[in-house]
């Protein structure tokens, strides 16, 4: 199978077994008017009363097991749920799809998923089994396609969960790792393996406006993301930060890259080292707890979304005004 050469670089950044697959295979936010507007609800902790300073409190997340209608993938959906929700005056809350790592199960990325939901957006997490190398889980280009179109359906079906709150004119993607990879060929309309069987090709839906993407880069490969915005989020003990950064450069404005302190290339996850996924040789272990990874990566992401995806000038300013926190480092443009 022929593919891009700088591909192999990319999975010696976001996989080692799939290399052995390579080889045989070649041989709380100010909102616009249209804006989701969600209450920060009074709440219990212990047994005092405090305020989350959250977008959206735990309580009004909600979550549902779904197949993906095209594929069969199963998938698990995060979306907000307010009691004050009205569909009738909202456009809805937008889709964003998480493309996961390789060989890392959807079950990991609850945490990261249920708190970037809280930003507003109904987050899609598939398990997909990739069609390519025939087993395993990795994402595909065709994840994107197969879930915007699942999740416009149930939008309009009055016996779903998901009736009336998705907003079907924009949509985000996030992904890990081999995901992120794959979402980066993607936003580039650049249809080859090991993301996508050249035969079928590929088109970007019109509808993702952004993209937050968590420990992946394009390798040697400098593509043309045709000016979607895009933010690379890492952690500074990833071994592969010098190449996201280098592929951040490359990327045209409106961009972002985003380091959080003390994380590592599953700092994302619910777990420190999913297990079924590569393990990272000569990678430092967290320095922080890896809940705290994971929401520290599900806010910045939900930022930089919505930013580009709901105006939010606030978050705007956050990404494109500040240099972070204590915590995190942010570099944009």
């Amino acid at each position: 199978m022929k593919y891009h050469p700088g591909i192999r670089n990319i999975l010696a950044q976001c996989l080692v077994p799939v290399l052995a697959i390579v080889t045989m295979a070649a041989g709380a936010i100010a909102k616009p008017a249209d804006t989701p507007v969600i209450p920060v609800a009074a709440t219990t902790q212990g047994n005092s009363s405090v305020v989350r300073r959250t977008l959206i409190p735990t309580e009004l997340i909600d979550s549902v097991a779904q197949a993906i209608a095209a594929s069969g993938d199963p998938a698990d959906l995060y979306y907000p749920n307010p009691s004050n929700h009205n569909p009738a005056a909202s456009k809805g809350f937008a889709p964003v799809i998480l493309l996961q790592g390789a060989q890392v199960d959807k079950q990991y990325y609850s945490q990261y998923a249920q708190e970037l939901a809280r930003y507003g957006f109904v987050v899609i997490v598939p398990n997909h089994v990739s069609s390519i190398f025939g087993s395993g889980l990795f994402a595909e280009m065709n994840v994107i396609t197969d879930s915007l179109a699942h999740v416009y359906a149930e939008t309009q079906d009055p016996e779903s969960p998901l009736y009336g709150i998705v907003d079907t004119t924009r949509a985000g993607l996030t992904g890990h790792s081999f995901g992120s990879a794959a979402a980066l060929f993607a936003l580039a309309n650049f249809c080859t393996f090991p993301f996508c069987a050249p035969e079928e090709g590929f088109q970007l839906p019109a509808e993702i406006k952004a993209a937050a993407l968590v420990a992946g880069n394009a390798g040697s490969i400098v593509l043309d993301t045709q000016g979607v915005p895009i933010a690379l989020l890492i952690g500074d003990l990833d071994t592969g930060l010098a190449t996201s950064k280098a592929t951040y450069e490359t990327l045209q404005p409106p961009r972002a890259f985003i380091e959080v302190h003390g994380a590592n290339h599953y700092g994302l996850n619910d777990v420190a080292q999913p297990p079924d996924a590569a393990v990272r040789e000569g990678e430092a272990s967290q320095t922080i707890p890896q809940a705290i990874t994971a929401s520290r990566l599900a806010q910045w992401s939900g930022l930089f979304l919505r930013a580009h995806l709901y105006k939010d000038q606030k978050a705007w300013r956050r990404i494109f005004r500040s240099d972070g926190d204590d915590y995190v480092t942010v570099t944009s443009q």
